[in-house]
């Protein structure tokens, strides 16, 4: 799929077993998620584990849930950072001096997968418009971003091991005061572990996040927070908690 800056994207679509695309009466609900390249194998740069959606979702089927089709937007190595990082203000002190030709493009990944993906999904796939949106560090950082500028379409965001700690709590504190609460939000399902030296970072941010959304008026009964005190910064504790993440956001 051709992508607004100007390069093609691979977009990876599972549907679950037992899909016909003839079958116009039996419908999905659709998880779109950041770093497609690790949700359904190991052939990605970031790490040999993989976030196991498939099987995730087959054991759901199997225990007589429903199916879910997942739709994982591909990011690499050169450029995923810039991809999932939207600018929302004061980069934060402790964050090292970003390159001079770096930029900050999450607001064209958000208007993506919005504009051209959901588009495209739901003109090819059978789906029933209960989204979720959904990424791990700088993808959770992304998901959040993009549940809280389009809060009408989705149902429900998982935030895992997000980027909190990227900008100023400051910068933050601005962003969500110029959001309108008092509409109809997404659940909301904040993941972090605690146990290295990144989850540790992640962990502090998240749990100020998620009592900043609290005091912003954010709805409290649309809010958990989970944190593994063993959790690190990788995809097979992220497929330990996807599950879990999952059946919040459709329960």
């Amino acid at each position: 799929m051709s992508y607004p800056k100007g390069y093609d994207k691979t977009i990876k679509i599972y549907t679950p077993e037992g899909y016909d695309p003839e079958d116009k009466s039996k419908t999905y609900s659709v998880l779109y998620m950041a770093d497609g390249q690790s949700l359904f194998g190991t052939s990605n740069t970031r790490s040999i584990r993989e976030w196991r959606c498939d099987e995730t979702v087959q054991s759901l089927i199997n225990n007589g849930g429903d199916g879910v089709i997942i739709v994982g937007v591909v990011t690499n190595d050169d450029n995923r950072f810039s991809e999932l990082t939207p600018k929302i203000g004061e980069i934060s002190s402790s964050i090292p001096a970003l390159p001079e030709t770096m930029t900050l493009e999450g607001e064209t990944f958000s208007n993506f997968i919005v504009n051209d993906v959901i588009s495209y999904v739901e003109e090819h796939y059978n789906t029933n418009g209960i989204r979720g949106i959904a990424g791990s560090s700088s993808g959770g950082l992304e998901a959040f971003y993009i549940g809280m500028e389009h809060p009408d379409k989705f149902s429900y965001v998982g935030v895992i091991s997000p980027a909190m700690d990227f900008f100023e709590d400051d910068a933050w504190n601005k962003y969500l005061s110029e959001k309108d609460f008092s509409a109809e939000m997404p659940k909301m399902y904040l993941y972090s572990g605690n146990n290295d030296r990144i989850e540790k970072i992640q962990c502090t941010a998240t749990v100020a996040m998620e009592s900043r959304l609290k005091d912003k008026g954010y709805p409290a009964d649309k809010l958990t927070m989970v944190i593994d005190q063993d959790g690190a910064h990788n995809e097979g504790f992220w497929a330990l908690y996807f599950p879990e993440m999952l059946c919040f956001g459709l329960g």
